[in-house]
């Protein structure tokens, strides 16, 4: 059991480091040349099916690299935004970070 610990602890020491070393500068490129595809094609529909359309395009088209030796699996494409990267506001989502759904009044609403 202790063996198989410390494999997961040098594991997750890796993991720990690529991030500490990665840019800051950089945003998910891949995630973001996309939401800006799908800010004209969109702009017409109602919030809430723009933000479905939305979703689904960014499941189907996003990748998930997984470099040899990574144990989990979901880093997304990351990048530098030459495009004014202050200037972008998340469209069609409200957060150009971070966004979660209302977990608690969907699961109660619907």
């Amino acid at each position: 059991m202790i063996g198989q610990k410390l494999w997961m602890e040098e594991r997750l020491d890796v993991f720990r480091d690529a991030i500490l070393r990665g840019n800051n500068e950089w945003c998910f490129i891949e995630r973001l040349e996309i939401q800006r595809a799908l800010a004209d094609e969109l702009s017409e529909l109602p919030a809430d099916e723009r933000y479905v359309k939305a979703l689904e395009r960014l499941l189907d088209e996003l990748s998930t690299p997984l470099a040899e030796g990574e144990v989990f699996a979901g880093r997304m494409v990351e990048g530098l935004d030459t495009d004014n990267p202050r200037r972008w506001n998340g469209y069609p989502f409200s957060s150009r970070g971070h966004t979660t759904l209302d977990w608690p009044s969907v699961l109660s609403k619907g």
